[in-house]
């Protein structure tokens, strides 16, 4: 019975463990994307307001910070990424 039991265990973490990298990277990808959002932004000269600076980075949907980087690209202001 012992043995059952240590079995699940070693289970359950295993899962837990790539439960938690996996959500680990999707929360890299998050940051490491609005960084990039942002990076682009300054390299074209163009500064966001404290107002949409906190949009972008409090932004945790990857799809959209997606959008963004890539309208970041040739948006001519900022307010071109949320349109």
């Amino acid at each position: 019975m012992a043995t059952s039991n240590y079995q699940f265990r070693t289970e359950f973490l295993r899962e837990s463990q790539a439960k938690g990298r996996a959500e680990g990277m999707a929360e890299g990808r998050i940051e490491g994307t609005t960084e990039a959002v942002l990076r682009v932004l300054t390299r074209r000269g163009l500064v966001p307001s404290e107002e949409e600076r906190g949009r972008i980075t409090s932004c945790t949907d990857l799809e959209l910070l997606e959008v963004w980087h890539d309208r970041a690209i040739t948006a001519e202001s900022v307010e071109e990424l949320f349109a």
